[in-house]
């Protein structure tokens, strides 16, 4: 059986090495799981920077069919004319 004293001197270590445990994790740990959570949000193809990456690509897409459509319509046009004796 334990003494008084010896049963605070355990409770005191016990504590302390809590503590040492949670600071460690406070100041290690977290930090990592936190950043590894924002990286995998921000990768995420429906967070904020995935939508705003896929819809920057589809509006390039959209303005190069729209630019070539009017390149094309163009020179159709201008073919259009010289065979009607334009």
């Amino acid at each position: 059986m334990l003494s008084e004293r010896e049963e605070k001197e355990v409770e005191s270590i016990a504590e302390l090495t809590v503590r040492r445990y949670f600071d460690k994790y406070l100041e290690e740990v977290f930090p990592k799981q936190i950043a590894a959570v924002v990286e995998a949000h921000n990768a995420a193809a429906d967070a904020h920077g995935g939508i705003r990456e896929a819809f920057s690509k589809h509006k390039w897409l959209v303005l190069g069919f729209v630019a070539g459509g009017g390149i094309a319509a163009g020179a159709g046009i201008e073919r259009l004319f010289g065979l009607l004796g334009g």
